[in-house]
This record gives structure tokens, sequence and C-alpha cells, in this order.
């Protein structure tokens, strides 16, 4: 009986998402109306910002800023026109997925609706929606004998992790206090079992979607198959799972959003317009680096299949979106298939991607693994672009706490060189993806010989972060003593580093600033890189001190924080605030409480903010916050009374923080 219970539940699933007798369609229109006239013309006196910060977040807009110098609104940023998809629902069209990229809509269509649809005027064209089979599973295996785990001396004991972060040298980056922050990270995969795992749960999500079910739950539901969310659980794992004494991926310290884009109901596969809403929507929130592990080339629908002649960078959907997201300053990196032992054997979409970052996979002796896809793309050029370790990778096992195991593909290559370019773009956010690309590509073990093998071969985190010249410490270390505040820092770079030129600059009220020399206390490799310090004066009645660093190679002079003094570290009441790239909201604690409890969160730019708090009935029970808030970090207490200062009862409560489009809801628990 459960068996015939479950079997039509399937069914019933199937046909709410797979409708019977429809086929799914991209309707492509010829214009965007009225906004594009309006487009056309701010276009003439580049008086487009107002325009953008109407369809894009902040952080998208300060994303292009800084990597691309301009704000780089473009045609595709436009928004579909929403008077079109108002005649098409007129005549019963169900919406699935806009793009704004592509100007286009999808939906399922009979033959009847599809004619009908190709009479509109503003219509362009239609094609049939691709559905791929994915070509780059992992799989799982135990971790193979030639694998010697090395004892480290770094400041983190990597577990069963060490290898594949020695490989490819993090421990090295992580000891110079480069750990990922400031940059936000998407992943596309099929599902994230995050909040349940103990080398996940810590982490930063601040969004997550499910574009198959159209819900904001990532990890598997009741509609969902057992294992559905296993692949991109294990790929988050690798890229940013902090366990220590077990696990830890290379950019721990990054923000996440996370995207279900793969249905494994059958096999895994994957709609195109899924995936193209996905990197349309991280890219709107601000994403700066996506890691997507996952590979294509056969279709799961009657169209035919993509020939190797496809793969020129310019022909399937996925790819052109790949691109697209990287001309708007977002480094992408895909796994290249594990097609190295079948007929295919070259590498998959979006891989074959003119400015993507494509990931091939090499065993523990540094040698290409068998199942890695080769190239070249059908056009000519050399893919991979880089390989790391793809070869009994350790990482988190959905469906408990602390379940762990090894598996081997590119897609486990993947995440590890999307978290070291995380690592590179948080000690500098200016650099843009072709830079990433070819720091990467130009420091990597085969960099003088290139090849479609392994590309330009094994990735280097240290080097290539220090490529382009000076890296400061993300996180300054503070020491307090009677008199004096100690700040040190690591400066380290590839290139010899002017010693006069090292040097503090602090300031009691963020205008005026007074500059110190810093002395060198241990030195790192043949330059003058190394870990270095400067006393700031306490002075009395002053609780924030604003400072910066600057030092100069022959690579040219570099200020931290980036556009510091703009932006600088705070030392408040000896505590350092370095000011947030995105709104956060933290869970509060104490949690649950029978008094006072904290609330805690981050405002990224000068906005109105607004923090509430709400009973399980959805009602305002308390405003904490109503207000113009200053970037920075702010901790709020709540009391357990309503406005009108009565003691609210005990039960679950809801603090709801709002500002610039953020929104996001935190359970809280009052106990008395």
């Amino acid at each position: 009986m459960k068996n015939y219970i479950l079997l039509l539940l399937l069914i019933l699933l199937a046909v709410e998402v797979f409708p019977a007798g429809k086929t799914k369609y991209w309707i492509f229109f010829k214009d965007k109306g009225e906004i594009e006239v309006k487009y056309k013309s701010l276009s003439k006196n580049g008086d487009i910002y107002s325009l953008a910060n109407k369809y894009l977040s902040e952080k998208s807009i300060q994303r292009r800023i800084i990597r691309l110098g301009k704000t780089s609104l473009d045609y595709s940023d436009l928004p579909v026109n929403e008077e079109y998809i108002n005649e098409l629902k007129k005549i019963g069209i169900k919406i699935e997925n806009v793009s704004r990229w592509f100007n286009a809509v999808t939906a399922y269509l009979n033959e009847e609706e599809l004619n009908e649809i190709k009479k509109f005027k503003f219509v362009d064209k239609t094609s049939e929606v691709v559905v791929f089979k994915c070509k780059d599973k992992s799989y799982n295996d135990e971790r193979n004998s030639d694998i010697i785990l090395q004892k480290s001396s770094s400041k983190y004991n990597y577990g069963l992790s060490l290898f594949q972060n020695q490989t490819i040298n993090v421990p090295k980056v992580h000891d110079l206090g480069i750990e990922g922050n400031g940059v936000l990270v998407g992943l596309m995969d099929t599902g994230f079992d995050w909040k349940r795992h103990s080398s996940l749960m810590n982490l930063k999500v601040l969004r997550e979607y499910d574009f198959i079910f159209r819900d904001s739950i990532t990890a598997n539901e009741s509609v969902d198959i057992s294992g559905q969310d296993s692949h991109g659980t294990l790929c988050f794992s690798i890229l940013a799972g902090f366990a220590p004494d077990t696990l830890i991926g290379p950019s721990f310290k990054s923000e996440f959003i996370l995207a279900k884009t793969e249905d494994i109901r059958s096999e895994t596969k994957i709609e195109e317009d899924n995936w193209v809403s996905a990197v349309e929507w991280m890219e709107s929130l601000g994403v700066d680096v996506v890691s997507s592990s996952l590979g294509y080339n056969e279709f799961d629908n009657n169209i035919g299949n993509y020939t190797y002649k496809d793969m020129n960078g310019n022909t399937a959907v996925i790819t052109k979106a790949a691109d697209i997201a990287v001309s708007k300053g977002i480094i992408v990196v895909v796994s290249a298939g594990n097609e190295g032992s079948t007929s295919w054997k070259y590498i998959t979409a979006p891989a074959d991607g003119k400015n993507v970052i494509s990931v091939g996979a090499v065993s523990s002796n540094g040698s290409k693994a068998s199942f890695s896809s080769i190239g070249p793309t059908y056009d000519g050029r050399i893919k991979p672009d880089v390989c790391a370790l793809g070869v009994s990778v350790y990482h988190a096992v959905s469906g408990g706490k602390n379940f762990y195991s090894y598996s081997s593909g590119t897609s486990v290559a993947c995440p590890l060189v999307a978290g070291v370019a995380s690592l590179i773009l948080s000690s500098r956010p200016d650099l843009t993806p072709f830079q990433v690309r070819d720091a990467l590509r130009n420091t990597a073990s085969n960099n003088s010989s290139p090849n479609n093998e392994i590309g330009w071969g094994i990735i280097d985190a240290y080097k290539a972060l220090t490529y382009y010249g000076v890296v400061f410490s993300n996180e300054p270390k503070i020491e307090n003593f009677s008199d004096k505040v100690k700040v040190s820092t690591y400066i380290v770079s590839s290139y010899p580093i002017d010693q006069n030129s090292i040097k503090l600059y602090y300031s009691t009220d963020g205008k005026s600033y007074t500059s110190i020399s810093m002395n060198q206390e241990t030195k790192l490799d043949d330059t003058n890189s190394g870990l270095y310090s400067a006393t700031i004066p306490k002075q009395s009645g002053t609780t924030k001190f604003y400072y910066y660093f600057s030092a100069t190679d022959t690579k040219g002079t570099r200020k931290h924080p980036f556009n510091a003094p703009d932006k600088n570290f705070i030392l408040n009441n000896n505590e350092i605030v370095t000011l947030p790239n995105n709104y956060i909201l933290y869970q509060n604690y104490p949690n649950p409480f029978n008094s006072t409890t904290q609330i805690k969160f981050s405002v990224p730019n000068k906005s109105k903010v607004t923090l509430k708090i709400y009973n399980i009935l959805g009602q305002n029970v308390k405003t904490l916050i109503d207000k113009v808030l200053e970037p920075n970090q702010y901790t709020v207490n709540w009391n357990g009374r309503d406005e009108n200062n009565n003691i609210c009862g005990s039960g679950l409560y809801f603090y709801c923080l709002e500002g610039d489009g953020f929104k996001e809801i935190k359970k809280m628990v009052l106990i008395k």
C-alpha cells in the first residue's frame, strides 16, 4: 500500500511539474518596450545608475563598479516587458521562468498554444527548452592507498581534508588570515543539506532558492527522492566546509547563495532555463563567484544532442549565460566534465565558455584523472583551464550531522578552484574575472606549456594570491596594553616590497590620518614578506579608531581595506569592526532566552533599515529599528516587551530585518 501511495504521489508530481501533452518552450520577445527607449536615452548621457538601481542590488552594482570601472548596465539588465507577459497570461499561459539576459520567458505549451503565441507581434521566435542529462556526477570511492597524509604546521587541523588543500597550497593562504572574508559565492546544484551538517550549519548562507519546486528550501523536501541534495552538499562542503580536525574548505568565511537547479527523480537532469534563471538571480544579488559542478552535452527530450562542433563557446544557452555572467564581473568556475574515458571524451557545456574557468581533475600523483574531460574546444581553445585534486576528495555527506566520505570527479575539483578564486577576491576585490583566471593559470604547475589534458595545470593558491602584488591579512590582530594598542598584519608579495613604504594610517575621526611605519616581526620567503606591526597610542575619551594599511612593491602601491581611506577597519572599544559587504542577520543570543536577548546585524551601505519582532500570528510586537543607518555592524537588545512595555508571553517569535531590497526572518524562543 505504501509503495502504491508513493507511486501515485510521484505520478501526480510529474503531472504538476511536467504537464501532460505539453512541451517547455522559450518565447523570445522582439524588444523590451518603453523601458528600452528610456535606456537608449539615458545611455547617451551616461546617467543610467538610477535605472540600474531599480533592477539590481547595491551589491551587484558595486561589484561592477569595482571590477569593471563603471556601472556597466546594458540591454540585458533591463527587465522583460510586463505587458508582453500579461498578454501571454490572458490566453492562459503559465510563465515558468523569465530571463532578462535573453529577453524571453519559458512556458509549457501544446501545439495549439504555440501557434497562438506565434501570432503576437511582439514575439520574435520560439524554441524548445533543452533538458540536459547531467554528465558530471561525482562517484563515491574509498581513499586511494597512495595518498599519504602529511603533517601540517598550519593554524588549522584539516583532518582528512588536508591533502586536497595541500595540493593547491591553501593552508599557506589561511595562515595569512585570508579565508574568503567579504566574498559572496553562489552554488548551483542538486540541493544542499547544509542546516543539519556540522561542517556547514554555521556558514553564512544569505539566500537559497529551489528552482524546481519554487520555494526557499534547497534541502530535501517530502516531494524529493532520497539523495536529491547529496551532490550539492558534498560540493558545498569541499568549497567551504568548516569542521576543525575533520574537514575545512578553502573559503569558509565567505557568504553564500544556494540554488537548487538539478532534478534527479529519474536521473540527474536540468532544464536550461532553470540554470539561466539561477545565474541571473545570483548576479542581481551581487554574487562574486559562481561554482557549478555539473556539465551537460546530452539532451533528455526529443531534440538532437549537442555534438563536439557545438562546444564552441557560442551555442549552448547555458554556456552563453555563463559568459554573460563573467561580462558582469562574476568569476564563473565550472567542472570540465567526466567524459575522458567515454567516446565523447571532450569537455561539456558550460565548460566550453570563452570566459569561464573550466576545471579538470588530477589524481594524487598529479597526473590527469582518466575520467577528466579534455579539450580543445571546437574553435581551438585550450581546455580545461586549470586542475585540482579530483580523486578521493574528502567531503560531507547529506542526511546527518557528522557523515563524511570520499568522492571523485571533476565536480569535486571544481569547488576547490572556486574556493581559491574566492580567496583571491577576498584580498583583491578589484580584480576582474579575467585577471583572476590569469592569476590561476599563470601560477599553475603547467603554465609554461599548457595542453588539452590538464590545461595550465594544478593551481597554487598562494602564488595566485600574490600574482598581482601586495596582499594583506583580512583580519588584523589587535593586542591591548595599558597605554597603547598593537596592530599586526601579514604583508606578502611575490615581488620585492619597499620596506619604507609599509605603514599604518590611523585616525580618531575618520578624516585626519597619522601614519606610522610598521616593523617586521616575522619574515616569510625571500622577499620582505612577513608579519608587521605598529602601535597606536590610547587616548582618553576616544572609543573608536579608524585605520588602514599601505605598502608598495614593484607592481605598485596597495591599500587595505580596498578603497581606503574611504573604507577602513574600525577599532571600537578595543574590538575590530570590519565594514560589511552585505546585509547579514545573525541568530539572536542567547536563544532561548528568558529576559533579554541580543540581535546582531550588518548594514553594507547607508540605507533605511527596519528591525521588527512578530508573534506567531504575524502581528507586529515591537519595532526595534526604523531609521537610516550608516554601514556598520549593529547589536540591538530586546527585553521581551511589546510597544506598550507589556511583558510578552512565552513562545515562538520572529525577528525581521529589511533594507535596500534585503529581507530576512529568523526565529527565537522566549521562555518565562
